[in-house]
C-alpha cells in the first residue's frame, strides 16, 4: 500500500467528526513543515513516511498544514485521500456547515508511487 494512502487513514481517524474536537489547538502551527506537522499529530510514523512527506513542493506542504491547523481550531472535520499521478497535486475545498452538519474540509493529494523504483526493482527480479 503506498505511503500516502496509509498516512491518509490515520489522518483520517484522527480528523474525522467525532474526533476532530479532542485534538489540541496547538498541536500543530502553520509555520511547521509537513513532517513536523504530520509527526506532531501522529500520522507520520517512520523514517520512510517523513522522507516522502518532506519529497512534496514546500507550497503544498505549506497548504496542507495551514488547512489542517485552519481545521483543527474550528473543528471541523477533515478528509484526506490519495491518488497516485505523474506529479504532485492538492486539491482542497471546504464545505460550509448547514444545520446539524458542521461541513468538512476534503484534501485529495495524488502523487507518483513512492516506492515505484523499489516495485520495478523487484518486478525485473522476477522474470
Amino acid at each position: 500500500m503506498p505511503l500516502l494512502q496509509t498516512m491518509s487513514e490515520r489522518a483520517n481517524q484522527l480528523l474525522r467528526r467525532d474526533s476532530i474536537g479532542g485534538v489540541a489547538a496547538g498541536l500543530i502551527n502553520p509555520e511547521q513543515n509537513l513532517v513536523e506537522a504530520a509527526t506532531a499529530l501522529g500520522i507520520a510514523r517512520t523514517t520512510e513516511e517523513k522522507n516522502y512527506l518532506s519529497s512534496w513542493p514546500g507550497a503544498i506542504q505549506q497548504a496542507i498544514v495551514s488547512a489542517v491547523h485552519s481545521a483543527i481550531g474550528r473543528a471541523v472535520p477533515v478528509t484526506m485521500s490519495w491518488a497516485p499521478g505523474p506529479d504532485f497535486e492538492l486539491q482542497l475545498w471546504e464545505a460550509h456547515g448547514v444545520g446539524p452538519s458542521p461541513g468538512g474540509i476534503t484534501l485529495l493529494l495524488r502523487s507518483p508511487y513512492p516506492v515505484l523504483g523499489e516495485a520495478r526493482k523487484r518486478s525485473r527480479r522476477k522474470r
